[in-house]
């Protein structure tokens, strides 16, 4: 299989094996941005379960990042690493310089990575949080994008961007104004660049969460707080990152050939409920601040 090039159900699978010859073809390559964070880390657990190459994002001294990658090292040996902090303004060049000198171009994109910053009024945001907000949550996705669709039109390859954007993007919630803006524009960009794309084959979708159970939101909450929030999930329970990463694992797989420009809402019905200041109050999406 030519690395990049669209398979057919009948091809290369990302496990590593061909389904009509038997014989062994190359894995397809993932980067994850913020994949050492809550819900990054059910992505890339997800993606090497599925005997995808994993490339870990993490920023550089991340403690914790590298006992992650370690530990899924254990379980799954097609996994590395590349450390780069994305609020700077050179960090997909960065990213994806140290992606050329070892697995070389990815087939698919996930950008997960994002600052959650939490409850910020109009009267609270200033230039310097909006510069940092935006930088993360939308420059560095777009840079990112602009880095691997370079090298997938030199070498004439298509591709897959997955970005994580969030519930909050339509649905208003006071204090989250430029959070939500970052994610509807994110959400906007999406689309724009699959209509830009298409034509070389390359798809670009995006995954919008609700609240998922990570370490962060678990903290952030009472046992008592969380049974309330998945009381208001119409299915009554409450996202695992596996429910996420099963969609997102999807999109970038070659069965969703034909899905593209799309927001793929991933809430348990929670945004088809009327709204309430309560509701709207309870809702998280990326389970881990990137920032």
């Amino acid at each position: 299989m030519t690395p990049g090039k669209p398979v057919s159900s009948h091809g290369a699978t990302p496990h590593g094996t061909d389904s009509v010859t038997g014989k062994d073809a190359p894995a397809r390559t993932v980067l994850v941005t913020g994949g050492a964070g809550g819900l990054g880390r059910g992505l890339c657990e997800a993606f090497a379960a599925d005997g995808w190459r994993v490339v870990v994002h993490h920023k550089p001294g991340e403690l914790s990042a590298a006992e992650f990658i370690e530990t899924l090292r254990t379980k799954h040996t097609r996994v590395t690493s590349v450390a780069a902090d994305l609020a700077e303004d050179h960090a997909a060049e960065q990213v994806f310089s140290q992606l050329d000198a070892s697995v070389g171009m990815p087939h698919a994109v996930v950008n997960n990575a994002a600052w959650d910053p939490g409850h910020r009024p109009l009267d609270e945001i200033d230039p310097g949080f909006l510069h940092q907000l935006l930088g993360i949550n939308l420059k560095s996705p777009l840079l990112m994008i602009q880095q691997a669709t370079k090298r997938w039109l030199a070498a004439g390859h298509t591709g897959s961007v997955i970005n994580i954007s969030s519930v909050h993007s339509r649905f208003s919630t006071p204090g989250r104004s430029a959070y939500a803006a970052s994610k509807g524009a994110l959400e906007a960009m999406t689309r724009q660049l699959a209509v830009e794309l298409g034509p070389a084959g390359i798809r670009v979708n995006a995954v919008a969460p609700g609240f998922v159970l990570v370490p962060r939101t678990e903290a952030a909450k009472t046992g008592e707080e969380l049974a309330a929030v998945t009381q208001r999930v119409p299915i009554r329970r409450l996202a695992e990152p596996s429910d996420i990463a099963q969609v997102v694992t999807y999109l970038a797989s070659p069965a969703s050939g034909f899905i593209s420009g799309q927001v793929i809402t991933v809430d348990g019905a929670s945004t088809c409920c009327l709204p309430t200041q309560q509701t709207a109050l309870s809702v998280s999406t990326e389970a881990e601040s990137y920032a």
